[in-house]
């Protein structure tokens, strides 16, 4: 099986590029969200998840509550990929408590965020 970079975030366009990199170095870029995406994927693919890219704003769900609610309990790195200053760092928040490594990088040039990002997943494992 693949390993696997899971990208909670409905701006599917902000990982075109991000999927062909990551794609670069063996992993696949699986992008998504809501409860029903991302539930499978940490029920059934849990071992093969390198890391998270997780985003604030989203239709319905947000990733406060997903920070809370899905990722408290798995020691997954992330990268926290919001645009919201406020909600990115709710979420870092939340991640700290429950020691879950993480940092914050704003997609702003993107491939800029999206090579450092790969290149901080390397560096958790």
């Amino acid at each position: 099986f693949d390993m696997i970079i899971l990208c909670i975030d409905d701006s599917y366009d902000r990982y075109s590029k991000f999927a062909r990199m990551a794609a670069e170095k063996g992993l696949v870029a699986v992008i998504g969200y809501g409860p029903e995406f991302i539930n499978f994927y940490l029920n059934n693919c849990r071992n093969q998840i390198v890391g998270i890219c997780l985003d604030h704003d989203m239709p319905g769900y947000n990733g406060r509550k997903v920070a809370q609610n899905d990722l408290s309990e798995f020691n997954i790195p992330v990268v926290i990929t919001s645009s919201n200053p406020l909600g990115a760092n709710a979420i870092k928040d939340i991640l700290d408590e429950y020691a879950v490594p993480c940092t914050k990088m704003k997609p702003v040039n993107a491939l800029e965020w999206q090579r450092r990002a790969l290149e901080w997943f390397e560096e958790q494992t």
